[in-house]
């Protein structure tokens, strides 16, 4: 998932907009759109309440700049606060995603990774009011989806990780509190590798 010549830019929620040039901005959105393959967006602490979807990017980073629970990202409506919907590459490290559906009707998760992505997720928050704070769906074309979890807590959803048929998923040294249903949910066909973990209050 890494690249030798990342392009970098940043995101800085709380900029001046006399501050703002090509590769800074104060959405992660804005960034994404002027974003290339392989560049690393370095998001600065705030709070960004926007949905994400990394779908057309391969190779891309999200990084927050500090402390995950300074870096805050809150999804919008009835969409994930992050989707990967492609066979692509991503890392996002050191950011909070939090998602809270519309309505107790509609299920969402903080994190969807899905069709043959390849994923690292790395020393984050993740949680969600009624879905998973990351679900990993199964392969789309024989493309397995593989992701691997690590040094991140999961809190306050039904799952905190919620493994589909046919995924694979490698969680180590992660945490999980308050996840109602479940900590970590393998259904039948998932390849999972756990190694690490707390669970507490689950």
């Amino acid at each position: 998932v890494h690249s030798w010549n990342r392009r970098e830019l940043y995101v800085n929620a709380e900029i001046d907009p006399s501050e703002l040039s090509s590769d800074t901005f104060q959405t992660i959105t804005a960034a994404l759109e002027k974003a290339q393959d392989t560049d690393r967006i370095n998001i600065f602490p705030g709070e960004y309440i926007e949905s994400l979807d990394i779908s057309s990017l391969d190779d891309i980073e999200l990084v927050g700049q500090g402390e995950a629970k300074q870096i805050i990202l809150r999804n919008v409506g009835r969409e994930p606060g992050i989707k990967v919907v492609a066979k692509t590459r991503f890392r996002l490290a050191n950011v909070t995603v939090e998602a809270t559906p519309p309505d107790e009707k509609t299920k969402i998760n903080a994190v969807d990774i899905m069709q043959g992505t390849r994923c690292l997720v790395e020393d984050c928050i993740l949680s969600c009011d009624g879905g998973a704070g990351l679900f990993v769906h199964g392969e789309e074309d024989d493309v397995a989806t593989r992701v691997v979890a690590r040094s991140t807590h999961f809190s306050r959803s039904n799952w905190g990780v919620r493994v589909n048929d046919k995924a694979e998923m490698n969680i180590d040294g992660c945490t999980f509190t308050i996840c109602r249903e479940a900590g970590i949910q393998a259904e039948d066909g998932a390849q999972v590798i756990i190694e690490n973990n707390k669970l507490f209050e689950n």
